[in-house]
């Protein structure tokens, strides 16, 4: 297996293969995604098949890191670079280009909080993808005008 393309990127096994998640007749994919001033998070550094990675960075006492999550809703793929991710841990977000913390939307179910990513570049709460910044925690709310779809919803699809 080659493990660089011909521009010198490396090539990461896909995640994204023979899941149920992309074999499913509709899938609902994150296109675009944004911090409070507008910076867009969704990035062609970071592809998960033929969709652009949702690339934040992650702080916690004296480490940060870059994390790079699957835009496709119900598939988990994640990338971390120069972070060590366990499961429980609590971490902020920030926007990797302004260093901003992305504000949070509400408490998740788990106790932790629910990370707003704005879906429009207008840091507009009634467009949000709202995602648990508890490691291992997948629980996700997406807001888009009046309409509210839940983890559960997601999983219906």
């Amino acid at each position: 297996m080659k493990r660089f393309d011909k521009k010198g990127m490396m090539i990461y096994p896909n995640p994204l293969r023979d899941q149920k998640v992309l074999q499913k007749e509709e899938i609902l994919v994150i296109k675009e995604c944004y911090c409070p001033n507008g910076h867009s998070l969704i990035s062609s550094r970071v592809m998960f098949n033929e969709f652009e990675g949702l690339v934040f960075k992650v702080k916690r006492s004296d480490k940060e890191g870059l994390v790079a999550l699957t835009p496709v809703l119900g598939n988990k793929s994640r990338i971390t670079i120069d972070v060590d991710l366990k499961d429980g841990e609590i971490w902020k977000i920030f926007c990797p280009e302004c260093d901003i913390a992305l504000p949070y939307y509400t408490k998740c179910e788990c106790g932790a909080d629910l990370t707003t990513f704005f879906t429009n570049n207008k840091a507009d709460y009634g467009s949000i993808l709202g995602l648990c910044n508890r490691v291992g925690c997948y629980h996700a709310t997406i807001r888009h005008g009046d309409e509210l779809l839940t983890k559960s919803m997601l999983e219906a699809l």
